[in-house]
């Protein structure tokens, strides 16, 4: 996190992600809030046909991988929901006001 905001440090963008969700991931992460895309921008992106058919070329190319290659299948380096563990629940303190 120290290096996110002191060094302005940002995770590495895999190369199968297309360009046009590279491109739109980066603005997001722009250092100045006025140069970051507008909600409707981002839908924008994420429901254009552009990304639909790029999405669907590299799933296509991707399940053409042999399968003992399931670790390069996966776009995000994020775990499954068998990977995850359960957050612990917490409980919120209110206050009670007197009338």
């Amino acid at each position: 996190m120290i290096e996110i905001c002191r060094d302005g440090k940002r995770p590495e963008i895999r190369a199968e992600i297309p360009l046009i969700l590279k491109d739109l991931i980066q603005k997001c992460w722009d250092e100045i809030p006025e140069n970051r895309p507008t909600i409707e921008e981002i839908i924008d992106v994420l429901t254009s046909e552009e990304l639909f058919y790029k999405l669907l070329n590299l799933r296509l190319d991707l399940a053409a991988l042999p399968s003992s290659s399931s670790d390069t299948k996966r776009l995000l380096d994020v775990p499954d929901s068998s990977e995850l563990e359960p957050m612990p629940t917490t409980q919120i303190a209110t206050d009670v006001v007197d009338s």
